[in-house]
């Protein structure tokens, strides 16, 4: 391949030109390197540049982790123009096609794809349409999809406005473009062409001349039954031929993407989570999702049925178990948060083998000859959330505003009964009188008020199956300005601090900036509360998916972070526990949940059942 520059040549002063990396439609592209050190890749424009330089400053300042960033546009001493762009190392869709004739693994699909969306998307949104999408213009770096050559992108006209060009590569131009039309539906078209050649290792059209494929695009339908089934019904409605029918919401097309995927990965490697059942009236499709509501507060008591049929019996051992290591560590934290803490370290095991063995009961060894036609999804499995909290982003502001006042009403009164049931057993045979109880107070009202904040902020959450890191710090500010208000309510209550009942140190031993005048300070509560609200993943115990109303186990992991946390900045105790068990306690039952008997009626009967219903 002859290119104009060598290696060693300077036609911009800035550079220096490394090696060529390719000849596209409109130029040469080179891989330079910057007077500084910095990798770049250069592009020569030497074919229709009123185009190109137009396409390339629509997207000049435009960035996205899935975009190839354009750095600049420049001109040499000769008059040419070059671009200059973000280098990217790995190889282009193109070249890795060329090692999956058959087609790609459904997981690699699923990454290239979502990584395409996503870039387009923020073009979209951006108001720019790229055009021109195929394999040899998204790449792979390291792991991360990049979609780049913007030479032909343009910017969203208004409805029914015509191009006199008709621009693009013709195995995945929409049909709309032979009549000048551009939309954003041409980068949908385009994705959907890419997706079959993923799967299949082919384009869906194709033929001797241009000609001949484009009429193919106009007037053919595509092949389907080389794709997998829980993915031919996405390539169809991006394939359509009127632009209006195919998916006018990327979000859209991404969330039936990870279904389907989801979908299709379940039903050839997780069939541990499939269970034989003979279709019955109580079963009926996921369309009936949108019509879901939610079991509050009036109907805590409604647990997840077990499928041993002795839940009861073991939920009464771990329940009274959790109460005596709850009250052992209240009376004497330094004897039973160790027994607690070996206590779990033995119970992990046993999670760990019913997480591998699924559901208990389940005869993994049963006939597949026996198994019917009809297979319907365990309720709770990943393929079964993901259609949930789907279905959880449609509900309305009205909806959600509802279950969090019934939430909010419930919690702050059941906070209060807690607490002072607490107080009253730690009291022991001494007279219990409510007003000599500070601390039983200040306990219920932080109780109350965070669980009312964390059901709201679970409930910006509930749409999401993965837990973000980033989550974390959010969680972590919302305590800090809870440390702030228990920081004051201490001081209102007068609440009395003795250091025996903080740690088992000497007053010298901790910072005055911490503990000063009998009393720690506005920092360690703020300290103590962020980082109380870091380590725990307090919304879990608010997902109205969570498998069970209340888990008596993870009463005890919060209780055991207050008991570490308090050992770096420590605040009014036992009030500290107390407040840290009683809001385990709350958010369980408080916040809004799926019950036993709606989680039967949300079974997918079949698989193309499951997909049609988010449409």
């Amino acid at each position: 391949m002859q290119f104009a520059h060598r290696e060693g040549s300077r036609p911009l002063p800035t550079y220096v030109i490394r090696r060529g990396l390719g000849v596209g439609g409109f130029g040469e592209v080179y891989l330079a390197e910057s007077n500084a050190g910095k990798k770049v890749a250069l592009k020569l424009v030497q074919r229709n540049l009123e185009i190109e330089l137009r396409g390339a400053k629509n997207c000049l300042n435009i960035k996205h982790p899935n975009l190839l960033s354009l750095y600049d546009i420049c001109e040499d001493e000769s008059g040419n123009a070059w671009l200059s762009m973000e280098y990217v190392e790995g190889s282009n869709l193109r070249q890795v096609l060329q090692n999956h004739k058959s087609g790609m693994h459904l997981s690699e699909v699923h990454r290239w794809i979502t990584g395409l969306i996503d870039g387009v998307k923020h073009l979209h949104d951006s108001g720019i349409i790229h055009r021109d999408l195929k394999p040899e213009n998204i790449f792979d770096e390291r792991g991360n999809i990049k979609v780049g050559d913007y030479g032909l992108s343009t910017v969203i006209r208004p409805s029914g406005t015509r191009q006199t060009e008709g621009v693009g590569t013709v195995h995945y131009m929409a049909p709309e473009v032979g009549r000048g039309e551009y939309g954003p539906s041409v980068d949908i078209y385009a994705m959907g062409i890419i997706l079959y050649e993923l799967l299949t290792g082919d384009v869906p059209f194709d033929g001797e001349t241009k000609n001949e494929i484009m009429l193919k695009h106009l007037t053919a339908d595509p092949n389907l039954d080389s794709l997998p089934a829980a993915l031919r019904m996405i390539v169809s409605r991006c394939l359509l031929k009127d632009p209006d029918g195919r998916y006018q919401d990327l979000n859209q097309l991404k969330a039936d993407l990870n279904l389907a995927c989801t979908d299709q990965e379940s039903s050839e490697i997780l069939d541990a989570e499939l269970v034989e059942r003979t279709p019955s009236e109580n079963c009926v499709t996921t369309n009936s999702l949108d019509a879901v509501t939610f079991a509050g507060p009036e109907s805590q008591l409604s647990l997840t049925r077990s499928p041993t049929g002795n839940h009861s019996s073991h939920s009464n051992l771990k329940f009274l178990v959790v109460v005596f290591l709850m009250i052992g560590m209240l009376i004497h934290p330094f004897v039973f948060i160790p027994l607690a803490c070996l206590l779990l370290m033995a119970y992990a095991p046993v999670l760990v083998l019913q997480r591998l063995r699924g559901p208990l009961g389940f005869n993994s060894g049963a006939n597949e000859e026996a198994q019917p036609k009809n297979r319907i999804y365990h309720a709770g499995s990943k393929r079964w959330r993901l259609e949930v909290r789907a279905s959880l982003a449609n509900r309305t502001v009205l909806q959600r505003s509802r279950d969090w006042l019934l939430s909010a009403a419930f919690a702050v009164p059941f906070a209060g009964a807690v607490s002072l049931i607490v107080t009253a057993v730690l009291n022991g045979d001494q007279s219990f009188r409510l007003g000599d109880h500070a601390s039983m107070v200040w306990s219920a009202a932080m109780a109350g008020l965070a669980s009312i904040g964390l059901i709201a902020v679970a409930q910006k959450w509930e749409v999401e199956e993965e837990y973000d890191f980033s989550r974390r710090f959010v969680l972590a500010g919302f305590g800090a300005v809870l440390g702030t208000i228990a920081f004051f309510l201490h001081q209102y209550l007068l609440l009395g601090t003795e250091l025996s009942e903080i740690r088992d140190v000497a007053a010298t031993d901790i910072p005055t900036w911490i503990y000063s005048k009998q009393s720690p300070t506005l920092f360690a509560y703020c300290s103590h509360f962020s980082l109380l609200f870091f380590f725990v993943r307090w919304c879990r115990l608010a997902d109205p998916l969570r498998g069970r109303r209340v888990s008596v186990w993870l009463i005890l992991v919060p209780v055991i972070a207050e008991w570490c946390v308090q050992q770096v900045f420590p605040i009014v105790q036992p009030a500290g526990m107390v407040f840290s068990g009683c809001l385990t306690v709350v958010l369980q039952i408080a916040s809004p949940r799926i019950t036993a008997l709606q989680r039967e009626h949300l079974l997918t009967l079949n698989q193309s059942h499951a997909i049609g219903a988010v449409h």
